[in-house]
Protein backbone atom coordinates (compact mmCIF):
# COMPACT_ATOMS: atom_id res chain seq x y z
CA UNK A 1 0.00 0.00 0.00
CA UNK A 2 1.11 3.19 -0.85
CA UNK A 3 2.39 5.06 2.66
CA UNK A 4 -0.13 7.93 2.84
CA UNK A 5 -2.60 5.34 2.32
CA UNK A 6 -0.98 3.37 4.99
CA UNK A 7 -0.70 6.74 7.58
CA UNK A 8 -4.54 7.21 7.06
CA UNK A 9 -5.35 3.66 7.44
CA UNK A 10 -3.16 4.02 10.78
CA UNK A 11 -4.92 7.21 12.18
CA UNK A 12 -8.25 5.85 11.43
CA UNK A 13 -7.47 2.80 13.92
CA UNK A 14 -6.56 5.98 16.54
CA UNK A 15 -9.96 7.45 15.98
CA UNK A 16 -11.46 4.31 16.57
CA UNK A 17 -9.39 2.91 19.36
CA UNK A 18 -9.10 0.28 17.93
CA UNK A 19 -5.46 0.39 17.47
CA UNK A 20 -3.73 -2.92 19.16
CA UNK A 21 -0.81 -4.79 19.18
CA UNK A 22 -3.29 -7.32 16.79
CA UNK A 23 -3.82 -4.29 14.40
CA UNK A 24 -0.26 -2.91 14.44
CA UNK A 25 0.76 -6.37 13.63
CA UNK A 26 -0.63 -6.26 10.24
CA UNK A 27 1.11 -2.98 8.91
CA UNK A 28 4.45 -4.74 9.86
CA UNK A 29 5.48 -5.04 6.47
CA UNK A 30 3.92 -1.11 5.24
CA UNK A 31 6.03 2.08 4.98
CA UNK A 32 5.05 4.16 7.86
CA UNK A 33 5.47 7.84 7.45
CA UNK A 34 4.25 8.68 11.01
CA UNK A 35 3.58 6.81 14.25
CA UNK A 36 1.57 8.62 16.40
CA UNK A 37 0.43 6.63 19.05
CA UNK A 38 -0.28 9.31 21.57
CA UNK A 39 -3.96 8.92 21.34
CA UNK A 40 -3.50 5.81 22.27
CA UNK A 41 -4.15 4.25 25.73
CA UNK A 42 -2.00 1.29 27.22
CA UNK A 43 0.40 0.82 24.57
CA UNK A 44 3.25 -1.39 25.92
CA UNK A 45 6.35 -3.06 24.54
CA UNK A 46 4.12 -5.70 22.77
CA UNK A 47 2.73 -2.70 20.33
CA UNK A 48 6.16 -1.68 19.31
CA UNK A 49 7.32 -5.57 18.80
CA UNK A 50 4.50 -5.94 16.77
CA UNK A 51 5.79 -3.82 14.27
CA UNK A 52 9.30 -5.82 14.19
CA UNK A 53 8.83 -7.93 11.05
CA UNK A 54 11.43 -9.98 12.15
CA UNK A 55 10.43 -10.77 15.61
CA UNK A 56 6.99 -10.48 15.71
CA UNK A 57 7.02 -14.15 13.77
CA UNK A 58 9.80 -15.78 15.23
CA UNK A 59 10.27 -18.23 18.32
CA UNK A 60 10.74 -16.89 21.69
CA UNK A 61 14.33 -17.71 22.70
CA UNK A 62 15.10 -15.88 18.93
CA UNK A 63 13.19 -13.04 19.55
CA UNK A 64 14.40 -12.11 23.09
CA UNK A 65 17.66 -12.22 20.83
CA UNK A 66 16.57 -10.21 17.74
CA UNK A 67 14.91 -7.77 20.64
CA UNK A 68 18.68 -6.55 21.92
CA UNK A 69 20.37 -7.13 19.05
CA UNK A 70 21.80 -3.33 17.63
CA UNK A 71 21.37 -4.54 13.76
CA UNK A 72 17.78 -5.75 14.17
CA UNK A 73 15.57 -3.91 11.48
CA UNK A 74 11.59 -2.66 11.80
CA UNK A 75 11.07 -2.54 7.51
CA UNK A 76 7.75 -0.80 8.71
CA UNK A 77 9.77 2.54 9.71
CA UNK A 78 12.11 2.75 7.26
CA UNK A 79 10.46 5.94 6.02
CA UNK A 80 9.12 7.14 9.34
CA UNK A 81 9.74 10.84 9.55
CA UNK A 82 8.07 11.30 13.05
CA UNK A 83 7.16 9.31 16.08
CA UNK A 84 5.19 10.33 18.60
CA UNK A 85 4.64 8.30 21.66
CA UNK A 86 3.91 10.53 24.14
CA UNK A 87 1.99 9.47 27.38
CA UNK A 88 3.03 5.51 26.73
CA UNK A 89 3.55 5.33 30.53
CA UNK A 90 3.94 1.59 30.65
CA UNK A 91 6.33 1.50 27.97
CA UNK A 92 9.98 0.54 28.57
CA UNK A 93 13.60 0.81 26.95
CA UNK A 94 12.83 -2.92 25.96
CA UNK A 95 9.80 -1.60 23.78
CA UNK A 96 12.08 1.13 22.36
CA UNK A 97 14.58 -1.39 21.39
CA UNK A 98 12.19 -2.67 19.05
CA UNK A 99 12.39 0.26 16.82
CA UNK A 100 15.46 0.32 14.38
CA UNK A 101 16.13 1.56 11.16
CA UNK A 102 15.18 5.22 12.01
CA UNK A 103 17.54 6.49 9.48
CA UNK A 104 15.11 8.96 8.24
CA UNK A 105 13.65 10.28 11.73
CA UNK A 106 13.60 13.84 12.26
CA UNK A 107 11.13 14.32 15.16
CA UNK A 108 10.51 12.39 18.40
CA UNK A 109 7.82 12.88 20.79
CA UNK A 110 8.30 10.60 24.20
CA UNK A 111 7.21 12.93 26.65
CA UNK A 112 5.34 11.58 30.06
CA UNK A 113 6.78 7.72 29.32
CA UNK A 114 7.46 7.24 32.66
CA UNK A 115 8.90 4.03 32.36
CA UNK A 116 12.04 4.61 29.91
CA UNK A 117 15.43 4.90 32.42
CA UNK A 118 18.09 5.55 29.10
CA UNK A 119 18.88 2.08 27.48
CA UNK A 120 16.27 1.86 24.79
CA UNK A 121 17.28 5.33 23.22
CA UNK A 122 19.74 4.27 21.88
CA UNK A 123 17.65 2.92 19.01
CA UNK A 124 18.24 6.90 17.99
CA UNK A 125 21.67 6.81 17.01
CA UNK A 126 21.01 6.01 13.49
CA UNK A 127 18.74 9.29 13.08
CA UNK A 128 21.45 11.44 11.39
CA UNK A 129 18.68 13.53 10.71
CA UNK A 130 16.90 13.96 14.17
CA UNK A 131 16.97 17.48 14.96
CA UNK A 132 13.67 17.63 17.73
CA UNK A 133 13.62 15.38 20.72
CA UNK A 134 11.35 15.84 23.58
CA UNK A 135 11.38 14.22 26.78
CA UNK A 136 9.48 16.10 29.23
CA UNK A 137 8.62 14.72 32.49
CA UNK A 138 10.75 10.99 31.91
CA UNK A 139 10.78 11.11 35.28
CA UNK A 140 12.78 8.21 36.04
CA UNK A 141 15.31 9.19 32.78
CA UNK A 142 19.33 8.98 33.50
CA UNK A 143 22.45 10.40 32.30
CA UNK A 144 22.40 6.95 30.18
CA UNK A 145 19.89 8.26 27.83
CA UNK A 146 21.80 11.34 27.26
CA UNK A 147 24.65 10.03 26.41
CA UNK A 148 23.08 7.49 23.90
CA UNK A 149 22.30 10.78 22.27
CA UNK A 150 25.45 12.65 23.05
CA UNK A 151 26.74 12.21 19.40
CA UNK A 152 23.72 13.24 17.34
CA UNK A 153 24.94 16.70 16.00
CA UNK A 154 21.61 17.06 13.98
CA UNK A 155 19.82 17.83 17.05
CA UNK A 156 17.95 21.25 17.69
CA UNK A 157 15.82 21.36 19.72
CA UNK A 158 15.81 19.08 23.21
CA UNK A 159 13.50 19.00 25.83
CA UNK A 160 14.17 17.34 29.11
CA UNK A 161 11.73 19.46 31.65
CA UNK A 162 10.75 17.38 34.47
CA UNK A 163 13.28 14.60 33.76
CA UNK A 164 14.36 15.07 37.27
CA UNK A 165 17.02 12.25 37.68
CA UNK A 166 18.91 14.52 35.23
CA UNK A 167 22.21 15.30 36.33
CA UNK A 168 25.20 17.60 35.35
CA UNK A 169 26.98 14.92 33.63
CA UNK A 170 24.29 15.19 31.78
CA UNK A 171 24.85 18.51 30.28
CA UNK A 172 28.28 17.20 29.97
CA UNK A 173 27.41 15.08 27.40
CA UNK A 174 25.85 17.38 25.35
CA UNK A 175 28.85 19.53 24.64
CA UNK A 176 29.04 18.03 21.42
CA UNK A 177 25.71 19.21 20.09
CA UNK A 178 26.59 22.38 18.35
CA UNK A 179 23.65 22.99 16.81
CA UNK A 180 21.50 22.76 19.55
CA UNK A 181 18.94 25.87 19.27
CA UNK A 182 16.49 25.12 21.83
CA UNK A 183 17.14 23.35 25.50
CA UNK A 184 14.68 22.57 27.84
CA UNK A 185 16.09 21.52 31.78
CA UNK A 186 13.14 23.48 34.16
CA UNK A 187 12.36 21.23 36.87
CA UNK A 188 15.67 19.30 36.34
CA UNK A 189 16.53 19.51 40.60
CA UNK A 190 20.04 18.20 40.06
CA UNK A 191 21.58 20.27 38.22
CA UNK A 192 24.03 23.39 39.90
CA UNK A 193 25.81 26.22 38.59
CA UNK A 194 28.75 23.88 38.23
CA UNK A 195 26.94 22.24 35.58
CA UNK A 196 26.31 24.92 33.01
CA UNK A 197 30.04 25.47 32.18
CA UNK A 198 29.57 22.67 30.32
CA UNK A 199 27.06 24.73 27.92
CA UNK A 200 30.02 26.67 26.69
CA UNK A 201 30.47 24.99 23.83
CA UNK A 202 26.69 25.24 22.45
CA UNK A 203 27.13 28.85 21.26
CA UNK A 204 23.74 29.07 18.98
CA UNK A 205 21.60 28.15 21.73
CA UNK A 206 18.35 30.46 21.15
CA UNK A 207 16.29 29.48 24.24
CA UNK A 208 17.48 27.32 27.08
CA UNK A 209 14.65 27.10 30.18
CA UNK A 210 16.14 26.50 33.80
CA UNK A 211 12.78 27.16 35.60
CA UNK A 212 12.85 25.34 38.83
CA UNK A 213 16.51 25.05 39.05
CA UNK A 214 16.93 25.31 42.53
CA UNK A 215 20.48 25.07 42.76
CA UNK A 216 20.67 27.29 39.86
CA UNK A 217 21.72 30.92 41.30
CA UNK A 218 23.95 34.27 40.74
CA UNK A 219 26.75 32.41 40.07
CA UNK A 220 25.07 29.70 37.33
CA UNK A 221 23.34 33.31 35.88
CA UNK A 222 27.26 34.62 35.46
CA UNK A 223 28.29 31.68 33.74
CA UNK A 224 25.61 31.30 31.52
CA UNK A 225 26.11 35.24 30.56
CA UNK A 226 29.72 35.08 29.81
CA UNK A 227 29.54 32.03 27.26
CA UNK A 228 30.27 32.88 23.86
CA UNK A 229 27.48 33.90 21.42
CA UNK A 230 25.10 34.27 24.47
CA UNK A 231 24.72 38.28 23.90
CA UNK A 232 24.08 37.90 20.31
CA UNK A 233 22.06 34.35 20.10
CA UNK A 234 20.05 33.88 23.05
CA UNK A 235 16.33 34.90 22.82
CA UNK A 236 14.47 33.51 25.80
CA UNK A 237 15.72 32.47 28.95
CA UNK A 238 13.48 30.84 31.50
CA UNK A 239 14.16 31.02 35.25
CA UNK A 240 11.34 30.43 36.88
CA UNK A 241 11.86 30.31 40.75
CA UNK A 242 15.51 30.45 40.59
CA UNK A 243 16.96 32.07 44.13
CA UNK A 244 18.77 35.09 41.89
CA UNK A 245 19.59 38.15 43.31
CA UNK A 246 20.54 41.67 41.81
CA UNK A 247 23.61 40.08 41.31
CA UNK A 248 22.38 37.55 39.05
CA UNK A 249 19.92 40.64 37.66
CA UNK A 250 22.93 42.41 36.66
CA UNK A 251 24.33 39.79 34.58
CA UNK A 252 20.97 39.11 32.58
CA UNK A 253 21.76 42.67 31.18
CA UNK A 254 24.50 41.29 29.12
CA UNK A 255 22.31 39.18 27.29
CA UNK A 256 21.13 42.57 24.73
CA UNK A 257 19.09 40.26 22.46
CA UNK A 258 16.70 38.48 24.66
CA UNK A 259 13.69 38.50 23.54
CA UNK A 260 11.94 36.15 26.65
CA UNK A 261 12.62 36.85 30.06
CA UNK A 262 10.88 34.99 32.59
CA UNK A 263 11.36 35.37 36.52
CA UNK A 264 8.31 34.43 37.73
CA UNK A 265 8.18 33.19 40.94
CA UNK A 266 11.92 34.09 41.98
CA UNK A 267 13.39 36.41 44.41
CA UNK A 268 13.81 39.20 42.57
CA UNK A 269 13.01 42.78 44.42
CA UNK A 270 12.55 46.09 42.83
CA UNK A 271 16.00 47.25 43.50
CA UNK A 272 17.60 44.15 41.81
CA UNK A 273 15.48 45.08 38.80
CA UNK A 274 16.58 48.83 38.97
CA UNK A 275 19.92 46.70 37.73
CA UNK A 276 18.93 46.45 34.27
CA UNK A 277 19.72 49.46 32.23
CA UNK A 278 18.83 48.78 28.44
CA UNK A 279 17.18 45.48 27.01
CA UNK A 280 16.17 46.80 23.73
CA UNK A 281 14.83 43.35 22.17
CA UNK A 282 13.08 42.76 24.98
CA UNK A 283 9.04 41.89 24.26
CA UNK A 284 7.92 39.49 26.98
CA UNK A 285 8.60 39.96 30.52
CA UNK A 286 7.06 37.61 33.44
CA UNK A 287 7.30 38.44 37.04
CA UNK A 288 4.77 36.67 38.26
CA UNK A 289 4.34 36.53 42.17
CA UNK A 290 7.11 38.09 42.58
CA UNK A 291 8.35 40.98 45.56
CA UNK A 292 8.22 44.22 43.31
CA UNK A 293 6.41 47.01 43.24
CA UNK A 294 5.91 50.27 41.86
CA UNK A 295 9.32 50.88 41.86
CA UNK A 296 10.74 48.56 39.71
CA UNK A 297 8.31 49.57 36.77
CA UNK A 298 8.71 53.13 37.24
CA UNK A 299 12.48 52.58 36.62
CA UNK A 300 11.71 50.81 33.61
CA UNK A 301 9.37 53.38 32.30
CA UNK A 302 11.57 56.64 32.67
CA UNK A 303 14.83 55.26 31.76
CA UNK A 304 13.29 53.41 28.47
CA UNK A 305 14.86 49.91 29.79
CA UNK A 306 12.42 47.86 27.93
CA UNK A 307 11.37 50.31 24.53
CA UNK A 308 10.27 47.18 22.71
CA UNK A 309 8.07 45.62 25.29
CA UNK A 310 4.45 43.93 24.37
CA UNK A 311 3.51 41.14 26.97
CA UNK A 312 4.09 42.34 30.57
CA UNK A 313 2.83 39.62 33.59
CA UNK A 314 2.67 40.90 37.31
CA UNK A 315 0.26 38.83 38.24
CA UNK A 316 0.14 38.51 42.05
CA UNK A 317 2.94 41.47 42.68
CA UNK A 318 2.56 44.30 44.69
CA UNK A 319 1.64 47.11 42.02
CA UNK A 320 -0.76 49.84 43.05
CA UNK A 321 -2.95 52.57 41.31
CA UNK A 322 0.70 54.03 41.06
CA UNK A 323 2.29 52.17 38.76
CA UNK A 324 -0.02 52.20 36.02
CA UNK A 325 0.84 55.28 35.69
CA UNK A 326 3.94 53.90 34.34
CA UNK A 327 2.80 50.69 32.71
CA UNK A 328 0.65 53.24 30.74
CA UNK A 329 4.16 54.65 29.16
CA UNK A 330 4.56 50.73 27.38
CA UNK A 331 2.27 51.77 24.46
CA UNK A 332 2.96 48.60 22.41
CA UNK A 333 1.63 46.07 25.15
CA UNK A 334 -0.54 43.36 23.54
CA UNK A 335 -0.86 41.31 26.89
CA UNK A 336 -0.63 42.66 30.33
CA UNK A 337 -2.06 40.69 33.70
CA UNK A 338 -2.40 41.85 36.77
CA UNK A 339 -4.16 39.44 38.70
CA UNK A 340 -4.87 39.73 42.20
CA UNK A 341 -3.02 43.35 41.88
CA UNK A 342 -4.18 46.25 44.54
CA UNK A 343 -5.75 47.79 41.40
CA UNK A 344 -8.62 49.51 41.74
CA UNK A 345 -11.10 51.76 39.46
CA UNK A 346 -8.95 54.60 39.34
CA UNK A 347 -6.06 52.79 38.04
CA UNK A 348 -7.84 51.63 35.38
CA UNK A 349 -8.42 54.76 33.72
CA UNK A 350 -4.63 54.71 32.35
CA UNK A 351 -4.91 51.40 29.78
CA UNK A 352 -7.45 53.49 27.85
CA UNK A 353 -4.22 54.89 25.94
CA UNK A 354 -3.03 51.12 25.57
CA UNK A 355 -4.57 50.63 22.06
CA UNK A 356 -2.56 47.86 21.04
CA UNK A 357 -4.01 45.86 24.39
CA UNK A 358 -5.19 42.17 22.95
CA UNK A 359 -5.04 40.64 26.14
CA UNK A 360 -5.95 41.88 29.53
CA UNK A 361 -6.43 39.90 33.04
CA UNK A 362 -7.50 41.58 36.00
CA UNK A 363 -9.06 39.77 39.10
CA UNK A 364 -9.54 42.32 42.08
CA UNK A 365 -12.91 43.02 44.33
CA UNK A 366 -11.95 46.56 43.78
CA UNK A 367 -12.76 46.31 40.36
CA UNK A 368 -15.91 47.31 39.15
CA UNK A 369 -18.69 49.04 36.48
CA UNK A 370 -16.58 52.51 37.09
CA UNK A 371 -13.48 51.12 35.82
CA UNK A 372 -14.92 49.52 32.87
CA UNK A 373 -15.87 52.56 31.83
CA UNK A 374 -12.01 53.42 30.14
CA UNK A 375 -11.60 49.81 28.77
CA UNK A 376 -14.57 50.31 26.33
CA UNK A 377 -11.64 52.31 24.39
CA UNK A 378 -9.66 49.31 23.64
CA UNK A 379 -10.66 48.38 20.50
CA UNK A 380 -8.09 45.49 19.84
CA UNK A 381 -8.97 43.26 22.82
CA UNK A 382 -9.41 39.99 22.49
CA UNK A 383 -9.62 38.48 25.64
CA UNK A 384 -10.75 39.81 28.85
CA UNK A 385 -10.16 38.20 32.53
CA UNK A 386 -12.20 40.00 35.24
CA UNK A 387 -12.96 36.92 37.36
CA UNK A 388 -14.23 38.39 40.78
CA UNK A 389 -14.46 42.08 40.21
CA UNK A 390 -17.57 43.24 41.38
CA UNK A 391 -19.36 43.80 37.55
CA UNK A 392 -22.99 44.44 37.00
CA UNK A 393 -25.29 44.66 34.28
CA UNK A 394 -24.56 48.59 34.22
CA UNK A 395 -20.57 47.36 33.41
CA UNK A 396 -21.80 44.87 30.77
CA UNK A 397 -23.24 47.61 28.90
CA UNK A 398 -19.16 49.46 28.98
CA UNK A 399 -17.56 45.89 27.78
CA UNK A 400 -20.31 45.61 25.22
CA UNK A 401 -18.93 48.30 22.78
CA UNK A 402 -15.69 46.01 22.69
CA UNK A 403 -16.84 44.09 19.27
CA UNK A 404 -13.45 42.72 18.83
CA UNK A 405 -13.61 40.67 22.19
CA UNK A 406 -13.80 36.64 21.47
CA UNK A 407 -12.93 35.74 25.24
CA UNK A 408 -15.09 36.82 28.18
CA UNK A 409 -14.72 35.80 32.32
CA UNK A 410 -17.04 37.55 34.59
CA UNK A 411 -17.71 35.75 37.87
CA UNK A 412 -17.97 37.98 40.45
CA UNK A 413 -22.00 37.70 41.18
CA UNK A 414 -23.48 40.69 39.76
CA UNK A 415 -24.55 40.33 36.15
CA UNK A 416 -28.06 39.59 35.59
CA UNK A 417 -30.53 38.73 32.51
CA UNK A 418 -29.97 42.47 31.55
CA UNK A 419 -26.66 41.98 31.57
CA UNK A 420 -26.77 39.16 29.40
CA UNK A 421 -28.64 41.09 26.86
CA UNK A 422 -25.42 43.73 26.73
CA UNK A 423 -23.13 41.18 26.47
CA UNK A 424 -25.33 39.06 23.44
CA UNK A 425 -23.78 42.32 21.12
CA UNK A 426 -20.56 41.00 21.18
CA UNK A 427 -20.96 38.82 17.91
CA UNK A 428 -17.31 37.53 18.04
CA UNK A 429 -17.20 36.17 21.35
CA UNK A 430 -16.16 32.54 21.05
CA UNK A 431 -15.57 31.38 25.10
CA UNK A 432 -18.10 33.26 27.80
CA UNK A 433 -17.96 32.44 31.62
CA UNK A 434 -21.01 33.88 33.44
CA UNK A 435 -20.79 31.22 36.63
CA UNK A 436 -21.26 32.00 40.16
CA UNK A 437 -23.49 35.11 39.28
CA UNK A 438 -26.95 33.54 40.90
CA UNK A 439 -29.23 36.27 39.19
CA UNK A 440 -29.25 34.90 35.72
CA UNK A 441 -32.38 32.84 34.61
CA UNK A 442 -33.39 31.29 31.97
CA UNK A 443 -34.33 34.97 30.62
CA UNK A 444 -30.06 35.49 30.00
CA UNK A 445 -29.82 32.38 28.90
CA UNK A 446 -31.75 32.56 25.95
CA UNK A 447 -30.46 36.74 25.19
CA UNK A 448 -26.79 34.32 25.09
CA UNK A 449 -28.00 31.96 22.14
CA UNK A 450 -27.50 35.03 19.66
CA UNK A 451 -23.52 34.27 20.10
CA UNK A 452 -23.45 32.27 16.60
CA UNK A 453 -19.75 32.07 17.00
CA UNK A 454 -19.72 30.25 21.08
CA UNK A 455 -17.34 27.21 21.40
CA UNK A 456 -17.31 27.46 25.24
CA UNK A 457 -19.62 28.46 27.33
CA UNK A 458 -20.15 28.43 31.50
CA UNK A 459 -23.54 28.98 33.26
CA UNK A 460 -22.60 27.30 36.32
CA UNK A 461 -23.87 27.87 40.08
CA UNK A 462 -26.80 30.57 38.36
CA UNK A 463 -30.79 30.33 38.22
CA UNK A 464 -30.61 28.57 34.83
CA UNK A 465 -32.37 25.23 34.29
CA UNK A 466 -32.62 22.20 31.66
CA UNK A 467 -35.18 24.75 29.89
CA UNK A 468 -32.46 26.70 28.94
CA UNK A 469 -31.08 23.93 27.00
CA UNK A 470 -33.28 24.93 24.02
CA UNK A 471 -32.35 28.19 23.71
CA UNK A 472 -28.66 26.62 23.14
CA UNK A 473 -29.84 24.00 20.01
CA UNK A 474 -28.97 26.66 17.57
CA UNK A 475 -25.64 26.88 18.92
CA UNK A 476 -23.54 24.74 15.75
CA UNK A 477 -19.79 25.97 16.98
CA UNK A 478 -21.04 25.06 20.80
CA UNK A 479 -18.20 22.53 21.73
CA UNK A 480 -18.66 22.83 26.21
CA UNK A 481 -21.64 23.82 28.17
CA UNK A 482 -21.09 23.68 31.90
CA UNK A 483 -24.04 24.11 34.20
CA UNK A 484 -22.92 22.67 37.58
CA UNK A 485 -24.89 23.47 40.31
CA UNK A 486 -27.57 24.47 38.22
Amino acid sequence: LPQDVVDDILQSLIRHSALNATTLRILRNCELGVLSLSGCRGVTDEWLEALSAESSDSPPHLRTALMWHPCAASSALTNTTLLDLRGSQRLTDRGLMQLHDLGRLEVAKLDNCHSVVGRGLVVLSSSPRLHTLSLTNCRRLTDEAIVNISHLQSLQALSLDGCRCITDFSLAALADMYNLRKLGLSQCDLITNEGLKALEHLQRLQEISLGWCRQVSDAGIQTLTAQPGRSSNLQILRLARCPITDEGVQYLGKIRNVKTLELCYSAVKDIHLTKLVNLPMLEELNLDSCPIGDLAIQHFANHNVLPNLVSLDLADSDISDLGMVQIAKFTKLKRLSLFYCSISNRGLRHLSILTELRVLNLDSRDISDDGLRHLQHLKQLKSLDIFSGRVTDLGCTYLSKIKTLESLELCGGGVRDAGCASLAKLENLTSLNLSQNERITNRGAAALAALSKLKALNLSHTRVNASALRYFSGLMNLQSLALYGC
